[in-house]
């Protein structure tokens, strides 16, 4: 398993330390899921709350057109 050094000063080490201390993680544990965290594609935890958030009536969709009324399109075969 491949490892990584870090080079910290003493009060960062006690700030990671207290801050792995606090999540019931080892100091290795609490590093790398902290990295992977930031580096990963994923939404934030509190994303999903912002659903239905905005209070605006002004807020709406906009009127629809009927498909009907669309722009006329031209048939073309594609050729691959």
């Amino acid at each position: 398993m491949p490892q990584i050094s870090l080079y910290v000063t003493d009060a960062e080490y006690n700030r990671i330390r207290e801050y792995a201390r606090r999540i019931g993680k080892s100091v290795s544990k609490a590093v790398i899921s902290t990295v992977m965290d930031n580096i990963e594609d994923s939404y934030s935890p509190d994303f999903f709350e912002l659903f239905g958030a905005v209070q605006d009536d002004t807020f709406t969709r906009p009127e629809q057109g009927n498909f009907e009324d669309d722009s006329l399109r031209e048939d073309f075969e594609c050729i691959i």
